[in-house]
């Protein structure tokens, strides 16, 4: 009987009858064990303590599910009552906005506070303050201004300071070391946060843009030649010069002349790419001053070789007329 018992209490799934299933099983056992030898104290007193305890553990269980009950019908007639429902929730929506309000209103002076303090960490940091026990430190001052750097009310004062650390990774100033790259990059931001009534900044970053372009033009400054960058550096000081700036004007126009020349040439380290070479001569024209004589005189021969190699099919062209005698034209007009 113990085998079968053992057998069905192991392979079947009888955990639904009881709450607690082992001791389910131990109070069956004992219940047994007391038919077989009724007058037997262990056996009885193993029994009486399985029961009680069984009994018990229906009594609490029985308890957790009345309580869950009542919380079910106390949830039920609540509903059944829309107009109570309403009022307090259009109370508790009030009382939330209220909060939330408050909440914001912390959070905004909490940034705002951040925001200030974080641009002025940004500028001992630049600086050095030895008083407070900051040293100069560029990158640290980046990482302060980039923290904060979407908020509109600093944007003015980021910009010049992004223009700053630029400077002195070009010129070597502030302690850092001469990083074009690392310069570069602190131009861009001085450019994306400039204000539009701001000439004197615009000015200035054309003036480094060029500077950094004939770096690697040139090879100047620790720059490899690279004309790609050196392109991509006249471009951004030619979106930023100012109408009244004739030598840079003048500068630039020579620099995208002798870009021109070393992709139709093959000089300084370019491939030959007409393409390039004419994009390069068209941005010289567009910045052409009038008193430039000598560099008209070389965009007239430059677009004359142009148009002779389109109609000869030289220097690596396909033969193209309308372009021949389109530069031949401009050529005739110098």
């Amino acid at each position: 009987i113990f085998s079968v018992l053992n057998f069905l209490f192991t392979h079947l799934p009888l955990s639904f009858l009881t709450p607690d299933y082992p001791l389910f099983y131990q109070m069956s056992l004992s219940l047994l064990s007391l038919i077989l030898n009724p007058f037997h104290l262990t056996r009885l007193l193993s029994f009486l303590f399985h029961s009680t305890s069984i009994v018990l553990l229906y009594i609490s269980y029985a308890r957790g599910l009345l309580s869950g009950g009542s919380d079910n019908e106390s949830s039920f007639s609540s509903s059944s009552h829309p107009s109570s429902l309403s009022s307090s929730s259009s109370s508790n929506s009030s009382s939330s906005s209220t909060i939330l309000s408050e909440s914001e209103k912390l959070k905004a002076n909490a940034e705002q506070v951040n925001v200030q303090a974080q641009y002025k960490l940004g500028m001992m940091y630049l600086n050095g303050e030895e008083k407070e026990g900051i040293t100069q430190d560029l990158g640290k001052a980046i990482d302060c201004f980039d923290k904060y750097s979407y908020a509109v009310e600093l944007q003015e004062n980021l910009s010049l300071a992004y223009f700053n650390l630029g400077q002195s990774y070009f010129w070597e100033k502030n302690g850092a070391v001469r990083d074009l790259v690392k310069a570069e990059g602190c131009y861009y931001k001085a450019g994306k946060f400039v204000q539009e009534g701001d000439a004197k900044l615009k000015k200035d970053l054309s003036q480094e843009y060029f500077n950094l372009g004939q770096s690697y033009f040139w090879e100047k400054n620790g720059a490899v030649r690279d004309l790609v960058k050196a392109e991509g550096c006249y471009c951004k000081a030619e979106k930023f010069v100012q109408e009244g700036d004739a030598k840079l004007k003048k500068d630039l126009s020579q620099d995208y002349f002798n870009l021109g020349q070393s992709y139709f040439w093959k000089t300084n380290g370019g491939k030959q790419n007409l393409t390039k070479a004419e994009e390069c001569y068209c941005k010289a024209e567009k910045l052409l001053q009038e008193e430039d004589y000598e560099l008209q005189r070389y965009l007239c021969a430059v677009y004359f070789n142009l148009g002779e190699s389109y109609r000869l099919r030289a220097n690596g062209t396909e033969e193209d007329h309308a372009k021949a005698k389109k530069y031949r034209e401009k050529s005739q007009q110098g």
